[in-house]
């Protein structure tokens, strides 16, 4: 339990300023990385730094989006469905891009 708790304050720690996370823990933030992050997060919403980081992603998100709906990632501008996805996996009707 103690490396569950270590692990998720790493998470919680490594969210960048705009909401996103990165793969290098700083920089530009990425929505694959950040989807990856929020899917990790997601057993723990109960949690109100979870939760505080979440709606901070989601910000990140509805600032990133697309005109098609879509996002970018690593400088790739064309919509992929895995990425688009890999985001959707995540989100429930609670949370509203």
């Amino acid at each position: 339990m103690q490396q569950e708790k270590c692990m998720l304050k790493k998470i919680i720690n490594s969210q960048l300023d705009d909401g996103g996370w990165s793969l290098l823990g700083s920089g530009e933030s990425d929505v694959d990385v950040t989807a990856m992050a929020l899917q990790a997060l997601s057993n723990y919403t109960d949690n109100s730094e979870v939760s505080n980081c979440v709606n901070k992603a989601i910000f990140f998100y509805r600032q990133v989006k697309n005109k098609n709906g879509g996002y970018s990632s690593w400088g790739y501008g064309k919509f992929r469905k895995l990425r688009t996805s890999s985001l959707l996996h995540f989100v429930n009707s609670e949370y509203r891009l």
